[in-house]
């Protein structure tokens, strides 16, 4: 099947919010401050240049998220499921032909990312493209297209919910950030955050 080019009018954006942050004591990671500001702005404020639509997937406290004037969406399975559960949501409401999904947790999202993961789809004619950071796959980093709907459905409902494997299943093409790992740092902890706000007053 030929695919047409991903591109900034036929791609939506979506931000995976709905985790339960364990390692966070529970707290919604999307509103934690990093520098004066939500996480889910600073992922808002690298997406915003690459699509026209992004939507948020949540599954508490939709109310914070609906400031922003995005839709928000929720799994359609229930129990936390995982990413793959939020994908899955993300691609039934997706009024695009291609998905480009990403974390809330990951602050320092690459501004090409979009590019770079519609060159791998081009170069490789593959309906899926996940980054690659020189050590290995980032799974919620990934442009998909809707033919994978179904795909996604039945591992789904067969039980899985490994998005790595998931993914692999699928054969996708990889985008090469060997140059720029440090893109894909996810804050999982207090401490985490804590280097992560060092980190942006170091650049600033």
């Amino acid at each position: 099947m030929q695919l047409s080019s991903p591109s900034k009018e036929n791609t939506q954006a979506h931000i995976l919010a709905g985790g339960q942050a364990t390692r966070m004591q529970g707290e919604d990671k999307g509103m934690l401050t990093l520098n004066g500001k939500p996480l889910l702005e600073h992922v808002l404020e690298r997406l915003r240049s690459q699509v026209d639509t992004i939507y948020i997937s949540v599954n508490r406290q939709p109310q914070h998220y609906q400031t922003y004037g995005w839709p928000v969406i929720s799994d359609k399975l229930e129990g936390f499921l995982g990413p793959l559960a939020g994908i899955h949501a993300a691609m039934q409401a997706c009024q695009c032909e291609w998905l480009l999904t990403v974390p809330v947790d990951c602050p320092f999202i690459p501004k090409d990312l979009l590019q770079r993961l519609s060159q791998a789809i081009i170069t490789s004619n593959r309906p899926l493209a996940v980054v690659h950071d020189g050590k290995g796959l980032q799974p919620t980093f990934c442009l998909l297209h809707q033919s994978l709907t179904g795909s996604l459905q039945t591992y789904l409902q067969q039980g899985g919910r490994r998005t790595g494997e998931w993914l692999r299943q699928q054969e996708p093409a990889l985008a090469d950030y060997v140059d720029n790992p440090d893109a894909f740092i996810n804050i999982n902890t207090p401490e985490e955050l804590a280097l992560a706000e060092q980190r942006l007053q170091h650049a600033g």
